[in-house]
C-alpha cells in the first residue's frame, strides 16, 4: 500500500465534513478499480452543490455521469470542477486481481481516519454485507460517522465530483489515457487529489507531491 499526499493539503482534519463515495471499473477480473471518495467541508456543501448545476445547466446535460458522456463534455466538464475550491479527494485504486471487500473497507477506514464525518453518501444500492462492513472497519479505526447513506448521483453533487474523477482517474490506471486525459490526470493530482492508496500499481510522483508513508502490498 502506498499513500502520497500532495503538497495542496487537505482541509483541517478538525473540521466536520461530508464524503461523497463513487467507483469506476469494479466487478471486472482485469484492470483497476477506482474509489474516490470526494472530502467537502459540510457548511459549504450546498453551495458547492449549487455551483455544480450551474456548470451542468451551462453545458446542458443532465446531471453528469461519466459512462454517459462523450470526451467533449467530460473535458468541459473537468475544466471547470477543477476551478471549484471547497473539495479534494482520496482514490483508492485496487488491482482487480487483488480485489477482496475487507481489503477496500479497510483502505477506505485508513484514508479518512482523523477526519470528523457528518453525513457519508454512497453512490447506488449497497448490500446490507457491505454496509456492516464497511461500518465495522470505520468503528474498528474509531471514525465517527453520524449518518451513512445510499443515494444516486442525481442527489448530490459530491457523487459527480466522484464519479468524474474515478472515470478519470481509472483511465490512468488502466493506461487508456490519450494525452488531453493523461494531462488532466496529472493537473487533479496537483489540485486536487490529496491522497492515493495504490494497490498492485506503481505510484505516479510529480514534483508537487511527497510520499507520507509507503509499505509494499
Amino acid at each position: 500500500m502506498i499513500i502520497i499526499t500532495s503538497v495542496k493539503q487537505q482541509k483541517s482534519k478538525k473540521e466536520w465534513v461530508n464524503v461523497y463515495l463513487d467507483e469506476s471499473g469494479i466487478n471486472r477480473k482485469s484492470g483497476a478499480s477506482v474509489y474516490c471518495l470526494t472530502i467537502i467541508d459540510s457548511k459549504i456543501s450546498q453551495e458547492l452543490n449549487e455551483q455544480i448545476l450551474q456548470i451542468e445547466k451551462n453545458l446542458k446535460i443532465k446531471p453528469f455521469h461519466w459512462r454517459e458522456q462523450d470526451w467533449k463534455i467530460k473535458s468541459k466538464f473537468l475544466k471547470k470542477i477543477i476551478k471549484i475550491d471547497g473539495w479534494n479527494c482520496i482514490i483508492i485504486v485496487i488491482n482487480n486481481k487483488n480485489f477482496s471487500q475487507v481489503l477496500l473497507t479497510d483502505f477506505m477506514a485508513k484514508a479518512l481516519q482523523g477526519f470528523e464525518i457528518r453525513c457519508f453518501y454512497f453512490d447506488g444500492k449497497k448490500s446490507k454485507a457491505y454496509r456492516n462492513s464497511v461500518k465495522r472497519s470505520f468503528k474498528n479505526l474509531g471514525i465517527k460517522i453520524s449518518s451513512l447513506k445510499f443515494v444516486g448521483n442525481k442527489s448530490h453533487a459530491g457523487i459527480r465530483l466522484a464519479d468524474a474523477v474515478a472515470g478519470l482517474s481509472r483511465l490512468h490506471y488502466d493506461a487508456k489515457s490519450k494525452m488531453e486525459a493523461d494531462s488532466f490526470f496529472k493537473l487533479f493530482l496537483r489540485n486536487k487529489i490529496s491522497a492515493q492508496i495504490l494497490n498492485g500499481y506503481r505510484l505516479v510522483i510529480l514534483p508537487t507531491t511527497r510520499a507520507i508513508g509507503s509499505t509494499k502490498c
